[in-house]
């Protein structure tokens, strides 16, 4: 299990010649959920049968915080101080509830699917988290944390118009 954090880092200039890395914190998907969730997708993807890219379902993840491109050594500090961190104890219970897309309005960018805690607190489990990030440096967006598990990104929006009332 890990956990997703949105964060930025102050004065963090970088070059052309800088390997960026892509961070989040997640938490891993039972095999039952995955299997679910590939079933969606090929649902889906018979109306929309181009213009998204599908996540595999064995990379599925329900996202608690995006982190956002960090430089490749700072990254590594980052996965290096991560595993230092304990989880609490009580972690939330997930329960699959809906599709739909990001953002709510305007052109479709992400298909994903939600899910809502049946025990237990995601709010609580994502202030864990921040707090965590915040001692390596990193600040907590102030949108309000929202379940959900990306399971395609739009490469042409034309191709999944009527995706949102569709899901």
């Amino acid at each position: 299990m890990g956990s997703v954090p949105t964060g930025t880092l102050p004065d963090m200039p970088q070059t052309r010649d800088q390997k960026i890395a892509r961070l989040f914190s997640a938490i891993s998907l039972p095999t039952d959920w995955t299997h679910v969730l590939g079933q969606a997708q090929r649902a889906i993807s018979k109306r929309f049968s181009s213009g998204v890219r599908w996540i595999p379902p064995e990379n599925l993840h329900a996202t608690v915080r995006f982190i956002g491109n960090l430089p490749t050594e700072r990254a590594q500090d980052l996965i290096q101080f991560w595993g230092t961190v304990q989880l609490p104890k009580e972690l939330p219970i997930l329960t699959l509830t809906s599709c739909g897309c990001f953002p709510s309005e305007g052109p479709e960018r992400i298909l994903w699917a939600g899910a809502e805690a049946s025990s237990g607190s995601w709010t609580a489990l994502v202030e864990y988290i921040d707090a965590a990030l915040s001692t390596f440096g990193l600040t907590a967006p102030v949108e309000e944390p929202v379940i959900h598990i990306t399971i395609g990104r739009v490469r042409n929006p034309e191709a999944v118009r009527g995706a949102r009332e569709l899901l």
